[in-house]
């Protein structure tokens, strides 16, 4: 029997009739609206749209400008399309948001379960006033706003530079805060207000608030929802909807979702027909001024050490990804539906942006070798940013033949890389987040694809940019792989003819792997990219560098510089 929900507010999915999404439906030429969901576990989209699509099937379409992102789980995605599996309370003012305006729209997610004020989203002002750290997730929300809004033109498909406008924040957390930190919540929230108004260069940003459950908060539960209220009557541009007669047991069911949502949706009507801000110099402004703040708190290391054995140095600044050491020009390669690869926003400066089969090779790039063509020792390290979807990414020299051909005999133990089983190394991120590394050496005088793979990789949200460092060391037998300056966990070695006796008991840390030196593939040229499946991803690389040497652990830490990063060759 299909539930009808009670009519609560004159925003419900019935009364609203919420139109069907046309095909083919054109980007709009006005500004993109940009609305934040925020706080803890009911902020997470924890409805299933299963339900909603058995109840309402009639608004079960894919809608092609209203969009949802959610860093780190899922690409950006239109509502109702195919990574849209679950629903938050972004639902229903989505829906009526889109259909009351011409805008595109895009909803953030940037929430966590489990976290307070108190703790993880304590605000810069509140740490003024009380001491400690700012709250990771105050960060989290205002890097994935701001990079959000600095590369629409890569995250959104739709996007035809019409610029944008941050249109809202809707606020739902406090259950974790009602156990012993309750005392702070309201000065807190004020703060919160005030400051992620000021971080996102929106001075009278809308403040949508979903007050938590009265469920099971006790006293501490009371105290938010006044903290709440306080702010509606204090503070402009703040509204607040009530929860406390849905149903509750720490979430909230399908049903109560859809209702909440809808309540959300009527106060955020009110807000959507009129620009709350014009123009994105002060986000911009306020962008800017974040991430100085971040780079200023970890400071430039000594950088000295990362100049001995340096053999080449790519940091991408021009479209030609040329050397800075030795200026020679790379050559890039189109893609049929893409056309050239082009330069984005980097790490640091300008980077590359792949998509579909474009590639960068770099003839001027050669391997560190012996005077036998071995490749003893070497290391890599670049900046990487991309979804890690459906594609492959792959940094490589080497020479090879299609798996498939393997014939059963000299080339038995080859894995993963069809461009250096026969020459030459590979390191390659796979669809499901994978990072392995492929060589071809020698092992009793006889060819052998050495290969390792590893659960962390550079597969990524979009937005962030990660660190990758592979250090090779041959003469050493040893093998490091790290993310973000951690070292990597080995799922599995794939070659069975190495002798791994002395390392079988370490398999499951982050350990060397016994490896020989790489016959390299000198005739070979040095290959970035190449290999995309899903043509909605992309690939960007900035600051790749090569060594003739092992970097320590403490170099790859100067390299990732808690996340800031650190240019080697800096003025």
């Amino acid at each position: 029997m299909k539930i009808v929900l009670p009519t609560i507010c004159v925003i419900t999915l019935a009364v609203q009739g919420l139109s069907v999404a046309a095909e083919s439906e054109k980007p709009s030429a006005k500004p993109v609206k940009v609305y934040l969901v925020a706080g803890q576990s009911n902020a997470e989209q924890r409805g299933n749209i299963e339900w909603t699509q058995k109840n309402w099937p009639e608004y079960s379409a894919m809608r092609e400008k209203l969009w949802h992102y959610r860093p780190g789980k899922k690409p950006p995605s239109p509502f109702l399309g195919e990574t849209y599996d679950r629903f938050g309370v972004e639902f229903a003012p989505g829906m009526a948001i889109s259909d009351a305006v011409e805008n595109d729209v895009i909803f953030l997610t940037s929430a966590v379960g489990g976290t307070t004020l108190y703790n993880h989203w304590r605000p810069p002002s509140g740490v003024k006033r009380i001491g400690g750290e700012v709250g990771p997730l105050y960060e989290r929300l205002l890097h994935h706003t701001h990079s959000l809004v600095t590369n629409l033109d890569e995250l959104y498909p739709r996007y035809e530079g019409q610029g944008y406008e941050l249109a809202g924040l809707i606020w739902f957390q406090g259950e974790n805060d009602c156990f012993g930190t309750f005392p702070y919540y309201k000065d807190l929230f004020v703060d919160f207000i005030h400051d992620v108004r000021r971080d996102l260069g929106v001075p009278d940003l809308p403040i949508f608030i979903a007050k938590i459950n009265d469920a099971w908060c006790g006293e501490g539960g009371e105290v938010i929802r006044r903290a709440n209220e306080h702010a509606v009557h204090t503070i402009g541009n703040v509204e607040a909807i009530h929860t406390h007669d849905m149903y509750h047991k720490a979430h909230y069911n399908n049903q109560s979702y859809v209702v909440i949502s809808q309540r959300l949706a009527e106060v955020m009507l009110l807000y959507a027909k009129k620009p709350v801000h014009v123009g994105t110099e002060s986000i911009e402004a306020a962008g800017k001024a974040f991430y100085d703040r971040l780079r200023k708190r970890t400071g430039k290391p000594d950088m000295t050490s990362l100049k001995e054995g340096l053999v080449d140095y790519y940091q991408f600044d021009d479209l030609t990804a040329s050397s800075s050491m030795h200026g020679a020009n790379g050559k890039l390669t189109a893609d049929e539906t893409f056309g050239e690869p082009k330069q984005v926003q980097g790490k640091f400066g300008n980077s590359i942006m792949l998509k579909g089969k474009q590639q960068v090779t770099l003839p001027g790039y050669k391997d560190p070798v012996d005077a036998e063509g071995m490749l003893g020792q070497f290391s890599v390290s670049f900046w990487a940013k991309n979804f890690g979807g459906n594609g492959n990414y792959r940094i490589g020299k080497g020479e090879g033949r299609p798996i498939t051909e393997n014939d059963g005999t000299d080339l038995d133990t080859w894995f993963w890389s069809d461009q250096a089983n026969r020459l030459g190394w590979d390191v390659r991120g796979f669809s499901s987040g994978n990072i392995g590394v492929t060589a071809a050496v020698l092992k009793e005088g006889k060819p052998r694809t050495f290969s390792a793979v590893s659960p962390m990789g550079f597969a990524g949200n979009g937005i962030d940019w990660i660190h990758i460092a592979v250090v090779y060391d041959g003469k050493d037998r040893d093998l490091r792989i790290y993310q973000n300056g951690e070292p990597c966990v080995f799922r599995r070695i794939l070659d069975p003819k190495f002798d791994t006796s002395k390392h079988a008991k370490r398999m499951d840390g982050p350990v060397g792997v016994p490896v020989t030196p790489i016959r390299a593939a000198e005739n070979v040229t040095l290959t970035i990219g190449g290999e995309m499946k899903a043509s909605s991803e992309f690939q960007c690389y900035d600051e790749l560098a090569f060594w003739s040497r092992p970097l320590t652990e403490e170099e790859v830490e100067k390299l990732f510089n808690g996340g800031a990063g650190c240019p080697i060759l800096a003025d």
